[in-house]
């Protein structure tokens, strides 16, 4: 159900929205009960849910909203993307062998944390676990807009 609308011109500082980043931020913040979600129609942003929690925290959510998307890709689609792609003779094995030893990786991938992972996937190589054409392949599948 539509809770309250917004004017993305008038009722937002930067004049964007991310519809992923804004959801996840009203959800984290609690200032809706029963949150369905976000819609955006041109220039208005739609609110669902059953009632505001707390309508100032919600204000204030949507006008200080960067409106800058989220770069992410679940920590399951970078691995299968990884493995669905790996030489499956040489690779593979050398992969799975690196997850079950760096943990770490995973870890950071789940939480977005591309830098720390890229640091973990270098040290890898370096400790010889997996070969440049392994390390390349899985750079390969992180998201696009991350910077090393």
């Amino acid at each position: 159900m539509s809770l309250k609308t917004y004017s993305i011109a008038t009722d937002i500082t930067a004049q964007a929205v991310s519809e992923a980043k804004l959801h996840k931020e009203i959800k984290d913040n609690f200032c809706v009960n029963g949150f369905d979600g976000v819609i955006v129609t041109g220039d208005v942003l739609e609110i669902l849910g059953n009632s505001t929690a707390n309508e100032t925290l919600l204000d204030s959510l949507v006008l200080n909203h960067d409106g800058v998307s989220v770069i992410s890709k679940s920590r399951q689609d970078i691995l299968a993307d990884v493995l669905t792609n790996a030489e499956p003779i040489t690779q593979l094995p050398r992969l799975l062998n690196s997850l079950d030893k760096y943990p770490s990786v995973m870890a950071s991938l789940d939480n977005f944390n591309y830098l720390l992972a890229y640091s973990r996937i270098l040290l890898a190589e370096t400790n010889g676990d997996i070969t440049s054409e392994d390390t390349t392949l899985i750079l390969g599948c992180f998201p696009a807009g991350w910077n090393a």
